[in-house]
């Protein structure tokens, strides 16, 4: 019996047609996880700010919760900015495994002086961040006092703790890092800001003033950010929709963590083609 040989040309045509009619899947990653991967994008800096945050090239699905407008970022001049309970301030830095943001107030910052038309207290209520209070100091500050004002009027303060900026025309502001009594009502608009402890020294010189202010504080960031971690580690994103957090993966949103990793996504993420002769 003689055994079969096919033909060089025929082996070849059986290739091209086994080939061309091979099906492909064309992946696309999910688009809200692509976004949110990408870090806050202002200026030179390199704080990394990503989850809870958002704003600029990261959309809104990329912050924290309920309370996204105080975690929106806003570029400006280069300069990364938030606003919280209607006071903007500059971002300074950004630790992510303590979640800890290091800000300063820009209407100090911008005018490089303390003659500011202040009238807001720095509070962070009904928001997502809170004082660290660990190493920092409350700094008041005196304006619009009458001509009678006086920091020995100030009772149970040591004068010499109570020091002045000279904003011009005669007019000061007064200013002191110790704690007012309880029961003083001032006759003057006061507020409060908090600076670091190491910044307290020689408070009465008017540019250490301007430094220490400039210098910020640190708030921290209140939020589940243990459900973030849960996220990431799986290799997600941490976003948020509709208020609940929502772990955005490759192959779309999860309300946890990715689930395990295949070589092929779902049907919502990828389109199947065969690839015809031409």
């Amino acid at each position: 019996m003689k055994q079969l040989l096919l033909e060089p040309c025929f082996i070849f045509i059986l290739l091209v047609i086994s080939v061309t009619n091979t099906p492909t899947c064309l992946c696309v990653d999910d688009a809200s996880y692509t976004n949110c991967s990408n870090a806050f994008s202002c200026g030179n800096n390199n704080f990394n700010l990503k989850y809870p945050f958002w704003g600029e090239n990261r959309g809104n699905y990329c912050g924290g919760g309920p309370n996204l407008e105080s975690e929106k970022l806003t570029c400006e001049a280069q300069v990364p900015k938030i606003t919280i309970n209607l006071i903007k301030y500059r971002v300074l830095g950004w630790e992510n495994t303590s979640q800890i943001l290091k800000v300063a107030r820009d209407d100090y910052w911008d005018n490089n002086n303390i003659c500011v038309n202040g009238d807001r207290n720095s509070t962070f209520d009904n928001s997502p961040f809170q004082y660290d209070y660990d190493g920092l100091v409350n700094v008041t500050l005196f304006y619009d006092c009458p001509a009678s004002f006086s920091p020995s009027t100030i009772p149970s303060l040591p004068p010499s703790t109570v020091f002045s900026f000279p904003c011009g025309g005669g007019s000061f502001v007064y200013y002191t890092a110790q704690a007012l009594p309880s029961s003083y009502e001032a006759p003057c608009k006061i507020v409060v800001i908090p600076i670091f402890q190491t910044n307290n020294d020689s408070l009465e010189n008017s540019e250490r003033i301007i430094e220490a202010l400039q210098g910020g504080f640190e708030i921290e960031w209140t939020g589940n950010y243990e459900k973030c971690e849960k996220c990431t580690g799986s290799g997600g994103e941490c976003g948020s929709v509709d208020g609940n957090f929502q772990c955005f993966c490759k192959d779309g949103p999860h309300s946890a963590s990715c689930k395990e990793r295949q070589k092929v996504y779902n049907n919502s993420h990828c389109s199947t083609n065969l690839i015809r002769p031409l």
